[in-house]
């Protein structure tokens, strides 16, 4: 039946299983359900956070533990064979999860990515770094959502080409050909968003 996963915020560990004694397994098959049991609960250890990291970016937190529960659930059921890059078959699972609850609240289309979720600022250079990431923060909000998405995946996710394709169900050149205009369009907005700032700063 497979291991039960905790919706509370902050489990990081899956139960234990019934024996093999008690779902009926032979030595055979129970040695290989344990060894699958062992290694998906490697898999959750090793990807919780991160996974809970990126659906909090992109939906509302009340519905995140849902989210994470119910990908974790689906990647269980789907574990044999085991993927053989865990990290963006998770997180392609936690999309489409995310797209069927997002869509029953009718918020799929207008959802961006939070920018909150940044690491810190560096100390040196504050001032500068402040004001440009403004502009930055002001830009991607004017962006479509489905050019945040391609720009968090490379630039927050840090996954590779072929990973973020993964995660979007489209081929490597579409994402690459995707990446290459959400930059451009970023580039755009942020000039835009630069220049209304000085002609602002020259009037003050």
């Amino acid at each position: 039946m497979g291991p039960e996963i905790s919706r509370q915020r902050g489990v990081t560990t899956t139960p234990v299983p019934a024996t093999q004694g008690e779902q009926g397994y032979t030595d055979r098959e129970g040695q290989a359900m344990g060894d699958r049991e062992e290694r998906f609960s490697e898999a959750f250890r090793a990807h919780y956070g991160e996974l809970t990291r990126f659906v909090a970016r992109r939906a509302p937190s009340r519905i995140v533990d849902d989210v994470v529960a119910d990908t974790f659930a689906t990647a269980w059921r789907r574990f044999d064979p085991e993927p053989t890059h865990v990290r963006p078959w998770l997180f392609a699972i936690a999309y489409n999860v995310m797209r069927t609850q997002l869509r029953g609240l009718g918020r799929w289309e207008s959802l961006q990515i939070r920018m909150d979720a940044e690491p810190p600022l560096p100390p040196s250079d504050l001032a500068d770094e402040v004001a440009l990431r403004t502009d930055v923060v002001e830009a991607f909000g004017r962006l479509r959502a489905a050019d945040q998405e391609v720009l968090s995946l490379a630039v927050w996710e840090e996954l590779e080409t072929a990973e973020a394709a993964q995660v979007l169900g489209c081929s490597s050149r579409a994402y690459l050909v995707r990446l290459h205009r959400a930059r451009r369009r970023l580039s755009t907005m942020l000039a835009a968003t630069t220049r209304r700032a000085d002609v602002q700063g020259a009037r003050s």
